[in-house]
This record gives C-alpha cells, sequence and structure tokens, in this order.
C-alpha cells in the first residue's frame, strides 16, 4: 500500500531516481559519441579525398621531372654535338688559312 501511494504521488525512490539519471546521463554522452564519431569520419573522409588529390599531384609531377630529365639529357647531347661540330669547322678553317698563307709564300 505504501508502495503503490508513492508511486501514485509521482515520486521514485531514490535509487529509482539515481538509475534514470544515469540512464539519461548515459544517453546523453551515447549521443555525444556518435556526434564525435560523425565528426570524425566527415575529417577521415575530407583527409581521403586530400590525399588521394594530392597522390595525383605527385604522381603528375613525378612525370613532368621526367620530361624535363629527358629534355636536359638531349639539350646536353644537342650541346656536345654542335660543340664537336664547331671545333671540326674551327679545325677545317685553320687548315685552310695555313694553305692559303702557304700559297701567298
Amino acid at each position: 500500500v505504501h508502495k503503490q501511494l508513492k508511486e501514485q504521488s509521482g515520486h521514485e525512490s531514490p535509487s529509482k531516481q539515481r538509475r534514470h539519471e544515469e540512464f539519461h546521463k548515459l544517453e546523453e554522452e551515447k549521443t555525444e559519441l556518435e556526434n564525435r564519431y560523425r565528426d570524425l569520419n566527415a575529417v577521415l573522409t575530407i583527409n581521403a579525398n586530400l590525399n588521394y588529390g594530392l597522390t595525383n599531384r605527385v604522381k603528375a609531377l613525378e612525370v613532368q621531372v621526367k620530361e624535363l630529365q629527358v629534355a636536359l639529357q638531349n639539350k646536353e647531347e644537342t650541346e656536345r654535338t654542335l660543340l664537336f661540330h664547331k671545333k671540326e669547322l674551327e679545325r677545317k678553317v685553320n687548315e685552310l688559312e695555313a694553305e692559303l698563307a702557304n700559297e701567298k709564300k
């Protein structure tokens, strides 16, 4: 009878009230954790997208570096070839000048 009167009057027992408060506290913590999980998931998604973009950019830059290395190598080979031809022409000019000098004597 006493218990029924307490329930009817709207008063909970202290242990029931504590459990009720603990339940609400746990519900709040659960909601907070779910929100943090959602936020972290969003950050991870953004991070993954940035990593994908950066990886593609790095690959493109690696291709450009290789192209520049080939261009530099071609330039150096062309310079060596031109220098060789220049020396050959200088040698021929010197020979012709020597021949002309001998003919004038």
